[in-house]
């Protein structure tokens, strides 16, 4: 019997092995019953291929014809049915499947009704019979292939869209067996379908029996997962030693007939007894053999020994390691690395939890563990304290032994997304787990590479310990030097927080803690200043009574406090209590702060696992707290000096300011004043017209440029803002204006909704203006940082209270609260050097509250800051000085005056406008040139600078009023700068007439008119 005649009796062998395997398995799954019932019309095909080799005549022959087409029809249709199973779309595919088996059913009477249409009878061919094919088993061919070739697509789009390499390695070798089951089947078919057309085609081979014993090798293999022998291993070995092996046997042949020709034995021919010697050489031990085969194992097997290596390397290389941290990334990246596999985790025990969380997970492929924690009380790490070596979470079903463990609790099982589990144990115990998943391969893990990673996981147990033990010898060595090193540290830190906070987490670290916290006493209650938390989430209340908790218990007495079970102090802090017991923390150490008086100012405190405090520990925290006692009084020296040299810079800031702006008020004030004035004389002596107009519009310019010196003087020295009926909406619509080309410029889109109610106020429209300018350029920086850029203005009444209110509200993103409390300080910005001074909105603070109001940041829906101000609406009972003198004041009778500036422009235009006015004139270029034109003549009245080089207007008031003359003229002082103490002072014992610059013809002529006639009543 040769080897065409006996491989189908193999496969039938095989397939019947298949099935009694997959229902050993597991008899209730759908999966496992359709692959028997697909391997069982294999079975059929092959046992009926066996027999029709052997048949001796055609009516024999066609009686197995028929018998194999009883399996070969219903095959597509359990194939199909398999491979959707197999995907998990039976569901959305019924519809075909009920096709499927329908037309194998129609196929099925056909066959077996022994209709001509179908079968005519049976041809002999070169490799046995063969079917006679009628027109009919052109549509069964139709139907074998379509079902086919559908579930080889299936298999294929659903290989694309796996998302984990084990599934796809599965679906992998069902589509290879699939696909060569096709190609044989399609070249046995055509074989003798074909065979009347081509000739000499029936010679072809039938190759669809080698082809369906490699498919069900395949889909066994992917069915059962190698778990109850090493199918691919087989597979594998048999491959490779058949190629070796027909390789020898063939150059032995070769050699044969050589030998055969050169000595003439013909007819007596060696090839059966060299054939069989070849696979001799190949299998055994030879001197041949040995090299043979340790060379065809490491070509097929070099990945297992691979992984062989890799666990043998690490287990070296933790053996000199004594790090916690270097030994679980070397541990967790050479099982990823080395094996290699799609993930690695490292699962360690917590008290906390009560369980073995997560310490280290790495993936290759970016699949995870799927747990963050495996209770200790669970069925896995029961399973893994009660037994010895890994458990292969697959076996798990295949099992019955550990399937019947997991049985009430599957699902805890389930959720860990890994191929095996491994215990690290200290003698029985579980001290860690680790959770590796498939190989990036697909292959399995053998059984020494098992025994190798349970092993290597007990030796990582036992140097995790090691490295904690050295770990902790290394930190109390270091313990001292960190005891130095924090003094020294906390001997240069000044400030109170930072020195809190440094105390605690030293505290925490050096004592290994998991709670450490310090409280001070503050309006006789314990507030909460620093402290370091655990994990999971310890609750602290940032206030506490004394006397309700066990930190008020050491303020009490004064003394330290030990409390080895917190639970045992019942009238303390239930609340603070409970949450200890939920956290595991059951020790308590507390120790006194104190303060400057010798109480207790504060408390230093501890809370740990249930542990005995030791003497050193206490001692310790007390030394901790007395450094404490004496760095806060020296922090809160220190915050009181710097608050004060603060203030100090600060009050040096204004007061420099407050010079520079009289400086640059002077210097302003008076080419304003030579502006103003001779203005005003244009637009007397032009004929109405374009002329006259542009001169009015010079004079107003120039008086809203002084206006604006001297709200800078009003805001350094407070002095009172002119005041007159404003209209608050009419400040808010010119000040937009002022700003619309800017905020157009920058896509700003601005709205103002004014109340329609508004009363005029009683304030200066300039100031006003200057606020609402500064607000709007303020939000207008903020919104340029966002995409949406609006501004929003607006006015309302509030009667009850008797004010009128603005907001001007942004989009920006608004002021962080840590800032929000400063933003009205001078100087203070938030702005890159040279883009901010930080004086707008101190400006706008001292403007608003010099007219009675208020101004504050506060928060609206949809908008980022919010400024809103407030003025009062009353208008005063009556007017201020000279506040009704509003006409142009009457002529005055002729007089001498001289006018003393040295200001060339203004003494030239006082000159001219008193000369236009009738009087008769002198001018001098400082006061030692007017004293001496007081030696030539006698003057009526003298209009007088105040700051003048050399002798300045007071100086020359005092040399006239030292001189006395029989008729002493008049003074009426002009100023740019009002500031100065000594200034005021002057002007309020003399009772002279003083002029602001810039001001108005008008102006001078009304004061010398007034003070001629105060000096007339005088007289």
């Amino acid at each position: 019997m040769s080897l065409h005649h006996v491989l189908p009796l193999v496969a039938f062998g095989l397939n019947l092995a298949l099935a009694a395997l997959a229902l050993f398995h597991n008899a209730g799954s759908r999966l496992h019953r359709v692959f028997t019932y697909f391997v069982s019309a294999m079975a059929v095909w092959n046992l009926g291929v066996f027999m029709l080799r052997r048949a001796p005549d055609p009516s024999a022959a066609y009686f197995w014809e028929v018998a194999i087409h009883v399996g070969v029809i219903a095959m597509p249709a359990f194939y199909y049915h398999f491979v959707l199973i197999f995907l998990d779309s039976t569901v959305r595919r019924r519809p075909w499947l009920v096709t499927a088996y329908l037309v194998s059913v129609v196929f099925s009477a056909i066959n077996l009704s022994g209709a001509s249409a179908f079968m005519q009878g049976v041809l002999a061919t070169p490799w046995g019979w063969a079917p006679a094919a009628g027109p009919l088993y052109n549509v069964f061919f139709a139907y074998f292939y379509f079902f086919l070739l559908a579930g080889l697509l299936h298999l294929a789009a659903a290989y694309r869209r796996a998302g984990s390499g084990f599934r796809r390695n599965r679906i992998k070798l069902v589509l290879l067996g699939a696909t060569l089951t096709i190609a044989g089947g399609f070249v046995d078919i055509i074989r003798f379908t074909l065979a009347p057309v081509v000739p000499g085609l029936e010679r072809v081979y039938p190759v669809g029996i080698p082809a369906n014993l490699i498919c069900a090798v395949m889909f066994g293999t992917a069915i059962v997962r190698y778990r109850m022998f090493d199918l691919s291993v087989v597979v594998k070995k048999v491959a490779v030693y058949g190629a070796v092996g027909a390789a020898v046997t063939a150059v032995l042949i070769a050699l044969t007939w050589v030998v055969e020709q050169a000595f003439g034995l013909h007819g007596v021919s060696a090839v059966w007894i060299v054939a069989p010697l070849g696979l001799i050489l190949t299998l055994v031990r030879t001197p041949l053999g040995r090299p043979l085969e340790d060379w065809i194992e490491r070509l097929a097997f070099d990945k297992p020994r691979g992984c062989h290596d890799t666990l043998v390397d690490l287990s070296k290389r933790m053996s000199m390691m004594l790090e916690v941290g270097r030994l679980v990334d070397t541990l967790v990246r050479g099982l990823l690395r080395g094996i290699p596999v799609t993930h690695c985790a490292l699962l360690v025990y917590d008290d906390k939890a009560d369980g073995f969380v997560v310490c280290r997970e790495e993936t290759t492929s970016g699949e995870t563990a799927g747990v963050r924690t495996i209770p200790r009380s669970g069925r896995i790490v029961c399973w893994l304290e009660r037994t010895e070596g890994v458990l292969v979470k697959e076996e798990a079903i295949l099992d019955r032994r550990i399937a019947q463990h997991f049985e009430p609790a599957l699902s805890e099982l389930e959720e860990v997304n890994a191929s095996l589990i491994v215990p690290m144990k200290l003698e029985t115990r579980v001290t860690g787990i680790l959770l590796l998943g498939e190989k990036l391969s697909g292959a399995i893990f053998d059984g020494q590479e098992l025994e190798l990673l349970s092993v290597l996981a007990n030796q990582a147990a036992i140097a995790m310990g090691n490295a904690r033990l050295y770990e902790e010898a290394e930190r109390e060595r270091r313990r001292i030097k960190v005891l130095y090193e924090l003094a020294r540290r906390l001997a240069t830190a000044n400030e109170a927080d930072r020195i809190l906070d440094l105390i605690v987490e030293e505290t925490s670290r050096l004592l290994g803690v998991e709670v450490a916290g310090l409280r001070l006493v503050e309006e006789g209650d314990l507030v909460l200043k620093a402290w370091t938390g655990s994990p999971g989430g310890f609750p602290v209340r940032p206030r506490l009574r004394i006397g309700e908790s066990l930190t008020g218990r050491v303020v009490a007495t004064n003394a330290p406090l030990v409390v080895d079970d917190v639970l045992a102090e019942p009238r303390y802090d239930p609340d603070h209590r409970r949450a200890a017991e939920a956290a595991g923390l059951h020790s308590f150490l507390g120790v006194p702060i104190a303060g400057s008086d010798g109480a207790a100012a504060g408390v230093l405190y501890v809370y740990a696992r249930r542990r005995p405090f030791s003497a050193d520990e206490v001692s310790l925290l007390g030394a901790f707290a007395d450094q404490t006692s004496v760095l806060l009084e020296k922090s809160r020296m220190a915050a009181e000096r710097k608050q004060a040299e603060e203030a100090l810079r600060q009050g040096e800031k204004l007061a420099t300011m407050g010079q520079l702006l009289a400086g640059v008020a002077h210097e302003l004030n008076n080419p304003l004043t030579a502006i103003v004035g001779y203005a005003t004389l244009l637009s007397s002596t032009l004929p109405d017209g374009s002329a006259k107009s542009a001169a009015g519009h010079i004079e107003t310019a120039a008086h809203r440029c002084g206006r604006i010196v001297r709200n800078f003087l009003a805001l350094a020295r407070k002095r009172p803002p002119e005041r007159k009926r404003v209209a608050l909406n009419e400040v808010v619509t010119e000040s937009v204006e002022l700003l619309a080309y800017p905020l157009r410029v920058d896509d700003v889109k601005i709205t103002q909704d004014l109340a329609g109610d508004l009363p005029d106020l009683w304030a200066d429209p300039h100031q006003l203006q200057q606020v609402v300018v500064n607000l709007l350029t303020n939000a207008h920086h903020a919104v340029r940082q966002v995409a949406t850029r609006r501004l929003s203005v607006m006015t309302r009444l509030d009667a009850g209270r008797g004010r009128a209110v603005l907001r001007v509200a942004d989009t920006g993103p608004g002021v962080p609260p840590e800032i929000g409390a400063r933003i009205f300080e001078p100087f203070f910005t938030t702005k890159p050097v040279g883009q901010g001074t930080g004086l707008g909105l101190s400006l706008c603070q001292g403007i608003v509250e010099s007219h009675g109001g208020s101004i504050a940041l506060e928060s609206l829906p949809g908008y980022g800051a919010v400024f809103r101000v407030e003025v009062p609406v009353e208008r005063p009972l009556a007017l201020e000085p000279g506040g009704a003198e509003t006409a142009t004041p009457a002529a005055v009778p002729a007089r001498t005056i001289l006018v003393v500036d040295d200001e060339a422009p203004v003494r030239s235009l006082l000159s001219d406008v008193l000369a236009l006015d009738g009087h008769r004139v002198g001018a001098a270029p400082d006061a030692r040139t007017a004293l001496r034109m007081l030696d030539d003549g006698l003057y009526d009245l003298i209009v007088s600078d105040i700051r003048m080089p050399g002798l300045d207007g007071p100086a020359l008031y005092r040399e006239v009023e030292r001189r006395r003359l029989s008729s002493p003229p008049i003074f009426v002082f002009m100023t740019g700068d009002v500031l100065g103490a000594e200034t005021l002072k002057f002007l309020e014992q003399t009772r002279a007439r003083c002029l602001s610059k810039p001001f108005s013809m008008d102006d001078i002529r009304r004061a010398i008119r007034q003070a001629l006639s105060e000096a007339a009543v005088l007289s």
